[in-house]
């Protein structure tokens, strides 16, 4: 397994808002990460006004490889410090570099990780920064033993636009990239670097807002007024203290309007939700629990039978669950919704799709009646079943109907890329809790199972032919299947 070093840098200064509470739940987090203690290293940064950071570090075997003494925010400084702790790790070993605000969400064990990137020729992971709220926006201070997600449940849209933060963070990378002011990444003359792509999604929960902000930005500022009346980063400043209030519960940012100005992240009110409701794959129970949640989810039964111009008015609506192809809905024009969906297998979701079908025939059309009396097995076998069949590739693919399946299953593929997660059938209440961290919500106590089937068969009934067709009839859904399995199924 591959080796992965963690390396942070600290500014110990009680003006600059130091929190050992958050720093015993960064460290906690990059060792539950995979990362060995032996493979933290540390370089503090202090004026004096902090006597806790080096006792704890110390206790838990930390590296502290450098002591800085440390007065102002220096950004040339604090860049050659990053630098000069790199060196303790050799240019090919892995590196994790993030600021003691940034909690990256690890899909797996890092080693595990770093070795999948070896073994496939990638050099850089790339992940998404997320301010994290308190529920009701308050600045707070950070509990040391609560889990951080629980006490700030509330993701932004993406990163705060403050102090010209980033959005994009290069969260696992070879050492022999050089880090560069505001924890950007060079590549080093004579090198090239292969990125992997972002199947994982990985987030970087970014928890600037706590009850230090005011601290921070006042050391920013402090630092700023020494230059250029003009300096953007004072003006910057300048805006957001003015617009702080102290409240008897604590400091929030701003008033109502103030807010948009500051910030950029939705209420619960406008979060926005896409569900994507493949038949039979326990789409109703998902529903349901996002109707507890969100009363009032807008659940679209056939996109494709809504009039194009109600179609532009619903992609405005902040909640969308429902029998949606994404042929209908394009991604791109949803790009800071929430996206969800269930996969099941797909010869169980096949033979359910059957039942279903099956289960009302006398309301069926005649044709399909016809088909229906034959039975599962001969219609399996009469070639008709694509008839009842609702497969996953034609939900999932932004084509139109008439694209090759080899295009149609690429399609699938690159649109699940996109999806903040994808649960499956016979895990739901997995997903549904993995689902309710990531919306900041309380999972449900028991699942609100609805419109179940009452027949489930076994594969074992079909014959042998019989079996052998319909892996063959849903061999693209197996494909595509497989494939978010692999990218989600370990979450």
């Amino acid at each position: 397994m591959a080796e992965v070093h963690l390396l942070v840098v600290i500014d110990c200064r009680v003006a600059a808002g130091f929190d050992l509470a958050l720093s015993r739940h960064f460290f906690s987090h990059y060792a539950a990460c995979g990362v060995q203690l032996a493979n933290m290293h540390v370089t503090l940064l202090s004026d004096g006004t902090d006597t806790t950071a080096k006792p704890y570090l110390q206790g838990e075997g930390i590296k502290i490889h450098r002591e800085i003494e440390w007065h102002e925010y220096d950004p040339e400084r604090l860049t050659a410090e990053r630098q000069a702790l790199q060196k303790y790790v050799p240019a090919d070993a892995w590196v994790i570099n993030p600021d003691v605000e940034e909690f990256i969400a690890f899909p797996k064990p890092v080693s595990e990780l770093a070795t999948a990137m070896e073994a496939a020729r990638y050099d850089c992971l790339t992940g998404w920064l997320w301010d994290r709220f308190d529920s009701d926006f308050l600045l707070k201070e950070i509990h040391p033993s609560h889990p951080m997600h629980l006490q700030f449940p509330v993701a932004a849209e993406y990163t705060a636009k403050v102090l010209f933060a980033n959005t994009r963070k290069e969260v696992l990378l070879r050492n022999w990239f050089l880090i560069q002011e505001g924890a950007q990444w060079l590549i080093p003359q004579g090198r090239t670097f292969h990125p992997a792509p972002s199947f994982w999604h990985l987030r970087v929960d970014y928890y600037r807002w706590t009850r230090n902000v005011r601290a921070k930005i006042e050391s920013m500022y402090a630092s700023a007024s020494r230059g250029a009346e003009s300096h953007p980063k004072r003006e910057e400043c300048e805006r957001l203290l003015g617009a702080i209030q102290t409240t008897p519960q604590g400091e929030v940012i701003g008033n109502e309007n103030q807010l948009h100005t500051i910030v950029r992240f939705p209420r619960k009110s406008t979060v926005k939700i896409r569900f994507i409701h493949i038949p039979k794959t326990a789409g109703t129970t998902v529903i349901n629990v996002l109707n507890n949640w969100y009363p009032g989810v807008n659940r679209v039964l056939s996109w494709h039978n809504i009039p194009p111009e109600q179609r532009a008015v619903l992609h405005d609506e902040p909640f969308l669950a429902g029998h949606i192809q994404l042929r209908y809905l394009t991604m791109d024009a949803h790009k800071n919704a929430f996206w969800f969906t269930v996969l099941r297998d797909p010869m169980e979701q096949a033979i359910s799709c059957y039942y279903e079908a099956a289960k009302n025939i006398a309301h069926r059309p005649p044709q399909l009646q016809d088909l229906l009396e034959q039975g599962l097995e001969s219609l399996i076998l009469s070639g008709s079943f694509r008839e009842i069949w609702t497969d996953s590739v034609r939900f999932l693919s932004s084509l139109p109907k008439e694209a090759n399946q080899k295009q149609a299953i690429d399609s699938a593929k690159r649109n699940l890329q996109l999806f903040t997660q994808v649960g499956f059938y016979d895990d739901l209440e997995a997903f549904v809790n993995q689902m309710a961290r990531i919306l900041g919500q309380q999972p449900p106590e028991k699942l609100p199972c609805e419109n179940m089937n009452p027949f489930k068969p076994a594969r074992i009934e079909l014959s042998i032919r019989a079996r052998r067709t319909l892996e063959e009839i849903t061999a693209a859904d197996r494909e595509v299947y497989d494939y978010a399995r692999a990218l989600f199924g370990e979450k």
